[in-house]
């Protein structure tokens, strides 16, 4: 059984900026400018990307 989905960037326990690194990252590495493929790409919830 999975984990829940975490609701908030605190829930996950990563400062803004290590989450900011990793979305740039995902978007240069898969080419990807939208919130909804970007989530997709982390496999975490639109409102928490």
């Amino acid at each position: 059984m999975a984990p829940p989905a975490p609701r908030s960037l605190e829930e996950m326990q990563l400062s803004v900026v290590m989450m900011r690194d990793i979305l740039l990252k995902t978007m240069f590495r898969k080419n990807v400018d939208m919130v909804s493929d970007v989530a997709k790409a982390i496999c975490l919830p639109v409102p928490v990307t």
